[in-house]
């Protein structure tokens, strides 16, 4: 699964002291010549130290800032990570982002998703793109979920 993949990815990153800050489809190579595709993460370009603090400058694509970047000029390196992996998923299940403006990703509702995609799948994605950073789930849980282990 791609999702797992790229979670398992950025997961290795901050373990290795680095924070990402840009995940988004153009962002990914997937290679296919074996298989079962393998995905890399690739330019590290926004790219920056993790760490546990404060972050108050953003680097990386607009569509993808997440609601407390404008709220309060602020954010955590991982409900920030946990915010763009839900982007990233809503945009490989729809075609497009959730949110086009500030405006629509503070106080916009996540738009319908299609009744064919997964119970566990919508779950996961809504837990990502919760409005409060507190109310995402940490990053070293989402492996734990049950889409992402394997239950429909």
């Amino acid at each position: 699964m791609i999702v797992h993949q790229v979670v398992e990815g950025v997961q290795g990153l901050h373990s290795r002291g680095v924070l990402h800050r840009d995940i988004k489809p153009e962002n990914l190579l997937v290679e296919t010549g074996s298989d079962t595709p393998r995905v890399r993460i690739i330019d590290l370009g926004c790219g920056c130290l993790h760490n546990n603090e404060v972050y108050s400058e953003f680097n990386g694509t607009d569509l993808h800032i997440p609601p407390e970047v404008y709220t309060k000029g602020a954010y955590r390196a991982d409900p920030m990570t946990v915010w763009q992996l839900g982007v990233l998923l809503y945009e490989m299940l729809t075609g497009h982002v959730p949110f086009q403006t500030s405006a629509e990703v503070i106080f916009k509702k996540l738009p319908r998703i299609e009744s064919d995609i997964s119970t566990n799948c919508k779950d996961f994605l809504k837990r990502c793109l919760t409005k409060r950073a507190l109310g995402r789930p940490p990053m070293q849980s989402l492996l734990l979920h049950p889409w992402l282990r394997g239950a429909d």
